[in-house]
């Protein structure tokens, strides 16, 4: 092995990764050795051989696609070169030594939101990250290319992706682009280098985006039959809800965006008081930017009310001596006024698919809230999956690890939104092993981020709950309350309500939480969060103050660096929140990667979504056992950082299923 290799790739669509063989899905290849000119070929054959023989491969998202287009999603050459430490991806040193900011201005000149994993994408761009650098970025716009010559025929997101596929390679246009990319990724590389070394945590990010990558590749077949059928099951339900919803509630019918019309709003409202659904309720309910106008919005309705009572007074003393055509036109005038005297419940409340989806989990009425989502457009879990499904009848989900805790986020589809709970379980039954002779089975580890905040802060007290027999959330729940108020026995009703009302404040207090904040996030009332929260702070000293000391670290250096290594950037004035949630957020992450890095290559193979601290596995039926002891075995681990204390990690396996549903636990 000698020298560094940059290289680049222009292939057809992204589409067909998973479809055609690498030297017709490779269509042009730009590569250069160190310093040199780049060399543009055809022949994947010589690409694979320079690679082969880099001491270094440098190119930006390469993990993700250029190593599986040029040696097939099915090669596990790539993980042997990652493991070899050779791999040098500039999208992954990049989410570690330069992360995307809350907001930042792009290289367009403005202002740009990376608050969310889909967001932070066009941050780690080759050309953003070339343009916050400083450094020379790509020189055209292939989009344009494949758009002149894509089908006219089609629309143009489908034109542009039948387009990439038939750019002629010796287009000179093509050509400059693809050294542009190679120039760029150069540059780029060199870049981050002085942000941040390439040191042993580094490489070992390189290591796992390998996994990562090998994941996407594996896939998750489906049953494109039974999923079909579910969507088919939930229109007619829908129908039914919505018909419903129109004749006792007076939803209405015509216009494009019904729900968005005053109405329309009124009748969702409506629906939701009769269930118990309130803004009062539910404190954690969603506010709209137009909240921020409640006051403005009061005020006006005040003056309304005014100007309404008075108009009322004088039509009353002049009814008699006014024309019907005045009288009528002031009466009109009234009637507005009074309507714009009420500010509607609704004001300011956030009406989404997304919020209404959320609000009614778990309730009588948790149909009516997908119906509804549904209807505004959001499709449902099962069309969601059959829309990405492959030629190859795998859904291969779309994995980012771009957060500044490193956690994985799973798109194309959201894995991590299949419920395992209620009637909502049964869309995970349309997920299959790879093989009618193969089971799937899920492990995962029990209590992971808990026991991460034990074993950092070393609070003998907290770690209590690990104990055999132990129940976390009751031990929440008399430490906020007292145990002669809330009871010992779980089936009773009083107890099981104080441990049903701990169970989401205990988490996020764990990571440094404040009670107004759970009572949003919780949906519980705020008094019932400030007794909580002052119950654990007195319980769990030891907890507060690893939590008081990872904020001052951040105050003092900006960051928080978990056991591992990993820095996690603070932004300024969220060191409170941040610093204890980022710490104890990564130690899950860092568990089950590690996990992945200790199986083989065949094992990693058996992979079909991480989702948080569980693994799913698609194994041979015959000896499944065998298997779930060797995965279950890497899983399982001992921490035991300087200054907390040794805490061990346990994991657990479901029984092995024919579908997910089936296999989950």
């Amino acid at each position: 092995m000698s020298g560094t290799l940059t290289f680049d790739v222009e292939t057809h669509s992204r589409r067909y990764l998973y479809s055609m063989p690498p030297e017709e899905f490779v269509r042009l290849i730009g590569y250069a050795w160190g310093d040199g000119p780049v060399q543009i070929t055809t022949d994947l054959g010589e690409l694979r051989a320079a690679i082969l023989k880099a001491r270094w491969i440098i190119g930006h998202n390469i993990h993700d696609f250029d190593l599986r287009a040029v040696f097939g999603f099915r090669s596990n050459i790539p993980m042997r070169l990652a493991d070899e430490g050779r791999v040098y991806d500039t999208w992954t040193h990049a989410a570690l030594v330069n992360p995307a900011p809350a907001t930042y201005v792009n290289r367009y000149g403005k202002k740009a939101l990376a608050d969310k994993p889909e967001k932070m994408l066009a941050w780690f761009g080759l050309d953003e990250q070339a343009y916050q650098l400083g450094v020379p970025g790509k020189t055209h716009d292939l989009k344009e290319l494949a758009h002149e010559y894509g089908d006219p025929e089609l629309p143009k997101k489908a034109r542009i992706e039948d387009g990439f596929g038939r750019i002629p390679v010796d287009d000179d246009r093509y050509r400059r682009y693809l050294i542009g990319d190679v120039e760029a990724s150069r540059a780029v590389g060199r870049a981050l280098l002085h942000k941040g070394p390439l040191d042993q945590y580094a490489m070992r990010e390189q290591r796992i985006e390998s996994r990562k990558a090998c994941i996407s590749s594996n896939g998750w077949r489906l049953d494109e039959v039974a999923a079909r059928a579910r969507t088919e099951h939930l229109r007619v339900r829908r129908d039914e809800i919505m018909a419903g919803l129109i004749q006792d509630y007076g939803f209405p019918e015509a216009g494009e965006k019904p729900w968005l019309t005053n109405p329309g709003k009124d009748a969702v409202l409506a629906v939701l008081r009769d269930h118990g659904i309130t803004p009062q309720s539910r404190p954690d309910w969603p506010r709209t930017p137009g909240y921020s106008k409640l006051r403005e919005a009061q005020a006006n309705a005040d003056a309304c009310r005014r100007e309404a009572e008075e108009l009322r007074e004088l039509l009353e003393l002049e009814r008699s001596t006014l024309k019907e055509r005045t009288l009528r036109a002031r009466q009109r005038k009234l009637a507005a006024l009074e309507e714009k005297a009420v500010v509607p419940e609704w004001f300011g409340l956030s009406l989404s698919g997304d919020t209404l989806t959320s609000l009614t989990k778990g309730t009588p009425v948790q149909d009516l809230g997908e119906a509804l989502a549904e209807l505004m457009g959001q499709r449902s879990l099962s069309e969601l999956a059959v829309s990405c499904v492959y030629p190859d009848g795998f859904v291969h989900p779309e994995i980012t690890m771009l957060q500044r805790s490193g956690r994985w986020s799973t798109t194309e589809p959201g894995l991590t939104i299949w419920t395992s709970r209620g009637e909502g379980a049964i869309e995970k039954s349309y997920f299959l092993p790879d093989a009618g002779d193969h089971v799937l089975i899920e492990i995962d580890l029990s209590n992971a981020d808990a026991r991460a905040v034990a074993a950092m802060s070393g609070d003998k007290e907290y770690a209590v709950r690990f104990e055999p027999g132990a129940d976390g959330h009751l031990l929440n729940a008399w430490a906020a309350w007292g145990k002669d108020i809330v009871g010992t026995d779980k089936k009773d009703p009083k107890t099981a309500e104080y441990r049903q009302m701990a169970k989401p404040l205990g988490h996020g207090w764990s990571y440094g939480g404040r009670a107004k904040t759970l009572s949003a996030q919780a949906g519980v009332p705020l008094k019932d969060a400030e007794t909580f929260v002052d119950g654990m702070d007195t319980t769990y000293k030891v907890v507060v103050g690893w939590q008081n000391k990872v904020r001052k670290y951040a105050n003092r250096h900006g960051y928080v660096q978990n056991p591992w290594g990993r820095k996690m950037w603070i932004e300024k004035g969220r060191e409170f929140t941040q610093a204890p949630a980022l710490m104890g957020q990564s130690v899950t992450r860092e568990i089950v990667c590690d996990a992945l890095l200790a199986m083989s290559h065949e094992a990693m193979r058996s992979v079909k979504a991480q989702i948080h601290d569980a693994l799913v596995f698609s194994v041979p039926a015959d000896g499944w056992e065998t298997f779930r002891d060797y995965l279950k075995d890497k899983m399982e681990t001992v921490m035991s950082p300087p200054g907390g204390q040794r805490i061990e990690f346990p994991a657990d396996c479901g029984p092995p299923g024919e579908n997910w549903m089936a296999a989950n636990h």
